[in-house]
């Protein structure tokens, strides 16, 4: 796929090149074919597309961080990164942020192992069925309380904590 992208930028090259401004045609169409492979590159290789310029801010971040890990033997905070960069740390953080690894919720944690990290993470959402099956609940039990005596409904309440919320 990338010779095939290079090969495109190599056309793209041919067909703009203009001779007469004296630049020889190889400079000019490496350039295009960097380009070309550095875009198909960033559209490709993410689940999420990022924007051309995202990813090139993505990459500058990525090599001053090499830099800096090697200069300070130590990884470098984002106010770092940001001085050595000229840029904003929130931007950076923010850069950072976006680049992190992408997990799959359907993989295995191991090979040949069954369990999934869907199975592991606890849903926080709201669930209508639950919702639902608590308020049944709620209802058959005020119902069959109220067959009771007040007195024998009120110590079974209080026994079991029911309507105590």
């Amino acid at each position: 796929d990338l010779i095939n992208e290079g090969n495109l930028g190599l056309i793209k090259a041919a067909k703009r090149f203009d001779e007469t401004r004296g630049f020889k045609f190889i400079s000019y169409a490496v350039w295009w074919i960097r380009q070309s492979i550095l875009q198909a590159l960033a559209e490709q290789s993410r689940i999420v597309r990022l924007p051309l310029n995202r990813v090139g801010t993505l990459n500058k971040i990525s090599k001053a961080y090499s830099q800096l890990e090697q200069e300070y033997e130590r990884d470098p905070n984002t106010k770092e990164l940001a001085n050595l960069l000229d840029m904003d740390s929130q931007d950076v953080a923010d850069t950072l942020k976006i680049a992190g690894r992408h997990v799959s919720v359907d993989a295995p944690f191991a090979q040949g192992d069954d369990n999934r990290l869907l199975d592991v993470l606890q849903n926080d959402g709201h669930m209508p069925d639950h919702t639902l099956n608590r308020d049944s609940l709620t209802l058959e039990v005020e119902r069959s309380l109220s067959v009771l005596a007040p007195r024998e409904a009120d110590v079974i309440r209080s026994y079991f904590g029911i309507g105590m919320e």
